[in-house]
């Protein structure tokens, strides 16, 4: 407020008019500037009285009252010396606010006919050359100190004090100790003397221990004091503790009577699953069965695991049927049975097989076997011999077969039968390039196999469901390495050109 107040001083020229003009001549343009602290008064009512007091004329503007020495001297009245001598007091003070505490026995005006501390907030009105040229006071009763602290304080937690830095008692819980100072009381001395901007310790207090408990303002140097009996802090932290411990031993009974219903109604919906686990025929252990008639957790535990072995016996034989059901899945496509698009992706879902590529394909290979007889028993065991390694040969041609057209870009799936490898390929790569793979494929086993094989392919596309006539075609080449046996490799379009001229024959 005082910052307001010193700012319009600046700016508005009834307030700043005295502080270099005379008063004489001009007494009726003072009560502009009464009019001007009423005002402001009235929108604050904890302020007791605004002043500004002019030191050119010692003039005083108060809303109490308003004194000057044009027909009285200053020391008749006893306002205005007080005013004049606390203006002298604080000149020079490196603070721009400074706070000072009295009481009314030294103004005309009391408050109350029992001596009353009031509070000064006195804010220096510099002049140009940073001298004093008058002051702004803000006047505060010290009953408002002491309306806060009932209001916040109980009577039974002791009392609080405030003082300045002379140990002047500003304000007290109780009033007969408001303007002495704390030194008469049984800590002060002690709270005076203090280098520490807070601290608390246990002194007698009229012969009862108690805490005394202190700190200092941040922006005044008066020090705010508690006082309050050991025996109080204590009941009330029994009585803290004892409250505590009810609430808590409360909670815990309630929780412990909430748990056994909910518990209770938890166990209805188990009880049901273990009597349904009872009816389940597959349980055939009579021990378990009997045992856990009073155990619901035992029945359910021994199902699940019955159930958990059932579906790991269940998953294992369909593991061991997968490349039997792939091979049905692939010779289902190569015959040409017609499958819708759902079933195939069905299917392909179910033997966990996926075909990622654009483009399809089916290669056939034909492998040779030893045309050799004979009747002899000596021949009868080398043929079985024969037989054996001519089928090891086989599972290392479709092994490499596969190895080759299993690349990044394409995949392959295998069915052996007889002397016929059939592979269906998915790829995403130039025709001419399953072509190339196909010549490395033979050139291997023509170097590394001792025997003998064709290999034809089928057409490409890109429809799964048309595989099928891609497998007649590669059927179709693979017929011609009886007319030309020293030829190994047969492609489409050779398959084709050929096919075309018998039928034109």
């Amino acid at each position: 407020m005082s910052l307001k107040i010193l700012q319009d001083i600046r700016i508005d020229t009834r307030l700043n008019y005295f502080l270099n003009n005379s008063l004489e001549g001009n007494v009726s343009d003072v009560l502009k500037v009464d009019e001007y602290l009423s005002n402001l008064k009235f929108v604050n009512p904890a302020v007791h009285s605004l002043s500004i007091y002019y030191k050119k004329n010692n003039l005083l503007v108060s809303t109490n009252y308003i004194r000057h020495t044009l027909y009285k001297n200053i020391n008749e009245q006893k306002d205005l010396s007080y005013y004049n001598q606390l203006i002298t007091n604080i000149e020079g003070s490196p603070n721009n606010l400074t706070l000072v505490f009295d009481n009314t026995e030294n103004l005309d005006i009391k408050l109350n006919i029992i001596p009353e501390t009031i509070v000064h907030f006195i804010r220096v009105i510099p002049w140009l050359d940073k001298s004093t040229s008058g002051a702004i006071i803000i006047t505060i009763s010290g009953k408002v100190f002491s309306d806060i602290i009932k209001q916040y304080v109980p009577e039974d937690l002791g009392s609080i004090c405030i003082f300045d830095e002379n140990g002047m008692i500003i304000s007290h819980t109780n009033r007969q100790y408001i303007g002495t100072n704390i030194v008469q009381l049984d800590y002060g001395k002690t709270v005076l003397d203090s280098i520490d901007s807070s601290a608390y310790f246990i002194n007698d207090v009229k012969g009862i221990p108690a805490v005394v408990s202190y700190c200092t303002s941040s922006y005044s140097n008066w020090r705010f004091v508690s006082i309050a009996p050991v025996q109080s802090i204590t009941s009330a932290v029994i009585f803290i503790l004892r409250t505590f411990s009810s609430v808590a031993l409360l909670s815990i009974l309630v929780g412990f009577i909430i748990s056994i219903f909910t518990t209770r109604k938890l166990s209805l919906p188990l009880k049901t699953i273990a009597n349904d686990c009872r009816k389940i025929q597959y349980i055939n252990d009579t021990d378990i069965c009997n045992k856990s008639i009073q155990n619901e957790y035992l029945v359910i535990a021994s199902t699940l695991n019955n159930l958990t072995n059932i579906m790991e016996e269940q998953e294992k034989e369909i593991s061991d049927l997968i490349p039997i059901l792939r091979v049905n899945f692939l010779n289902s496509i190569l015959s040409g049975v017609p499958l819708s698009i759902p079933e195939i992706k069905q299917k392909l879902k179910f033997l966990n097989l996926d075909f990622p590529y654009k483009n399809f394909c089916v290669v056939v290979v034909k492998v040779v076997k030893s045309s050799e007889h004979s009747t002899s028993i000596e021949l009868k065991y080398n043929a079985i011999e024969n037989v054996i390694e001519y089928e090891y040969e086989k599972i290392q041609i479709s092994s490499y077969l596969e190895k080759i057209f299993t690349t990044p870009s394409s995949l392959c799936l295998l069915n052996a039968q007889d002397n016929i490898i059939t592979a269906l390929l998915n790829f995403d790569f130039e025709e001419n390039k399953l072509y190339a793979l196909g010549r490395k494929f033979v050139k291997y086993n023509l170097i590394k196999m001792p025997i003998s094989l064709y290999l034809a392919f089928g057409s490409v596309d890109t429809d799964l469901k048309r595989m099928g006539t891609s497998y007649k075609i590669a059927i179709s080449g693979l017929n011609y390495s009886y007319v030309f046996p020293e030829k190994k490799i047969y492609t489409f379009n050779e398959t084709i050109i050929r096919v075309d001229c018998l039928q034109k024959l």
